[in-house]
């Protein structure tokens, strides 16, 4: 395996919970340093927006990212979550609290509404957010911690032995200075 789209979404507990994604933040932290021992590139995405989000939930996300800043970063910048047919979102909007699910604006340019209602047909969806959700006090911060970590130069290694552990990091040459 050379390349895993892995299912890292948050370094939030709490968050994780929310997804009822099944795994916790120190795990999604392992899978990045398993990947990073292995040689294996991954691509992920944050993911935010989630009704029950807390400034804290932003602030937890934040901290470690600032601390992982050796390891793979997102593929991109943090993602409100999106809407799909047949996704737990769809089919059971009120669980996830979710409202007022309508079909994303660009099917009335694909498909006139004369001919049939968008909402019946469109696999993409609009949702609305509370005007006060978290995400809008926190997702510009959030990705310019996303921002500082991809610009990173910061890497780290660790060499393991019958008797001990050497940990290293690599300096913007690509030297090795050994640091444990």
């Amino acid at each position: 395996v050379m390349w895993l789209q892995s299912g890292i979404e948050s370094f939030s507990d709490k968050v994780l919970k929310l997804m009822h994604k099944g795994v916790s933040a120190l795990q999604n932290v392992q899978l990045l340093k398993w990947a990073q021992e292995y040689g294996v590139s991954l691509s992920y995405n944050i993911l935010v927006g989630f009704a029950g989000e807390e400034d804290e939930d932003y602030d937890d996300i934040i901290r470690i990212m600032n601390r992982i800043t050796h390891l793979p970063p997102p593929s991109g910048k943090a993602t409100v979550v999106q809407v799909h047919r047949f996704s737990p979102f769809f089919c059971r909007p009120g669980d996830h609290g979710i409202v007022n699910i309508k079909a994303d604006s660009y099917y009335k340019h694909l498909i006139p509404p004369s001919i049939i209602n968008a909402d019946e047909i469109a696999y993409f969806f609009n949702r609305e957010l509370p005007t006060n959700a978290a995400v809008f006090r926190n997702i510009n911060r959030l990705n310019d911690t996303i921002v500082k970590w991809k610009q990173s130069t910061r890497r780290m290694t660790a060499k393991l032995g019958a008797d001990f552990i050497e940990v290293c990091t690599i300096d913007k040459t690509g030297k090795e200075v050994n640091i444990l």
